[in-house]
């Protein structure tokens, strides 16, 4: 941070980093610092925002994500807002593949705006305020799936929710061991495993 501030710096841009950047480093762009988060109007705030979005499905019946390019305050994805755009939620979509959408949405709202930023007077608005949510690391829920008490729907959409590279998936156990299911083949993940008349894939031939 001391190596950034001995210099002047018009503008900032934050995307997809996962700290959270210095108070003193925002205020010292002159024409502010500004970042993309994929929420749609900044109504879900923190970390892990896709597998909210998925799981907002059942529990709120939200059907659409998105993401935002705002400038940044002091406070977690509060900032003004300059523009957003919303992507549906499907029933193919998974975490990763719902972030790929909102990143596709984002480079195109980066293009347009930062020019106009930069060199012309901008109107901006405030997110709102009613049905925020602002997760933690610690909010995600459990991955370990309950068959017996979860119904199709549910198993489909936590086991989608969850489906992510690099990151676990969700599981059921059997026989003490951990049974790791996406909804997608992919590397490491090409065994079908049938769960409640769908197909998923396993890393356990």
């Amino acid at each position: 941070m001391a190596e950034l501030m001995q210099f002047d710096v018009d503008m900032g841009l934050s995307v997809n980093y996962h700290r959270i950047i210095n108070e003193k480093i925002l205020y010292h762009c002159k024409n502010g610092f500004y970042n993309v988060h994929h929420s749609y109007n900044l109504r879900l705030r923190g970390r892990n925002i896709t597998t909210h979005a998925i799981l907002n499905t059942l529990r709120e019946n939200i059907f659409y994500h998105g993401t935002t390019l705002h400038k940044m305050v002091a406070q977690l994805d509060a900032g003004s807002i300059v523009a957003s755009r919303s992507i549906e939620i499907t029933s193919q979509d998974t975490a990763y593949t719902l972030f790929q959408k909102a990143d596709y949405q984002a480079l195109s709202m980066i293009k347009e705006w930062m020019p106009r930023l930069s060199g012309q007077r901008v109107f901006l608005y405030d997110p709102p305020m009613e049905g925020i949510h602002l997760y933690r690391n610690d909010d995600l829920p459990s991955r370990m799936l309950d068959v017996d008490a979860m119904s199709e729907s549910e198993l489909d959409t936590y086991i989608r929710a969850f489906d992510f590279p690099d990151k676990e998936p969700a599981f059921i156990e059997k026989d003490g061991k951990k049974i790791h299911l996406v909804f997608s083949m992919r590397d490491g993940y090409r065994y079908e495993y049938k769960l409640k008349g769908h197909i998923y894939y396993t890393d356990i031939a």
